[in-house]
């Protein structure tokens, strides 16, 4: 995707340059890479979940202390997979904020983590913290009115969620396939997020 992750083969090679604090370099290209790769999945669910691109920028700044911190314990398994770590840490941490809880308390989940033979974190890792979505009848509701919500915007804001968060282009690849300048882009993203969070806040209210 982008050069800064050109280096790093897979999720060990990434690890392996976040942990090693001698090649300053390729940590951070490290760090870039997981910016690129990860913030707008950590933003499109904060700003889907009563925040705003601010909170984003701060969650996501605490997931990779949180992350840092991890791969540097003693027993720290390098074939965790990235991607699932963020998403994992970055709901809880989230959920923590919104219930007014002490963001240091993450850290301490810390010593529940619990990673498959896969890499995956477990969906049960956090015994003290609920999943933001019910693993019940409320996930359904929820992904329908989300559903819902995305089919009343407009072809050109569907369009523009979708390559961002779907298919994770930057904002220079999308100005270019609708016409529109990189600036453009960005303030549409934020008029297109905002209207996303209204038609879903009326659906969820009417349930």
């Amino acid at each position: 995707m982008s050069s800064h992750c050109n280096k790093f083969a897979d999720d060990t090679s990434l690890w392996a340059a976040l942990r090693n604090d001698l090649d300053l370099l390729s940590q951070n290209l490290a760090f870039k890479c997981l910016y690129e790769k990860h913030y707008r999945s950590i933003e499109f669910f904060v700003c889907g979940n009563s925040g705003t691109e601010t909170d984003a920028r701060d969650a996501f700044q605490e997931i990779i202390m949180v992350l840092c911190k991890y791969c540097r314990k003693p027993d720290f398994k390098p074939h965790v997979k990235v991607k699932t770590f963020i998403d994992a840490i970055g709901r809880r941490w989230w959920f923590h904020r919104l219930r007014g809880r002490k963001g240091e308390e993450i850290y301490t989940d810390l010593n529940q983590l619990q990673i498959n033979e896969e890499g995956e974190v477990e969906t049960n890792t956090f015994v003290n913290l609920p999943d933001p979505i019910p693993e019940t009848e409320g996930r359904e509701d929820f992904l329908a009115a989300l559903d819902q919500a995305f089919g009343q915007m407009e072809d050109k804001c569907r369009l523009i969620l979708r390559l961002t968060y779907w298919d994770d282009l930057r904002d220079d690849a999308i100005a270019s396939m609708i016409g529109s300048a990189v600036g453009s882009v960005k303030v549409l993203r934020h008029r297109c997020m905002e209207r996303l969070r209204g038609f879903f806040k009326e659906k969820i209210e009417r349930a």
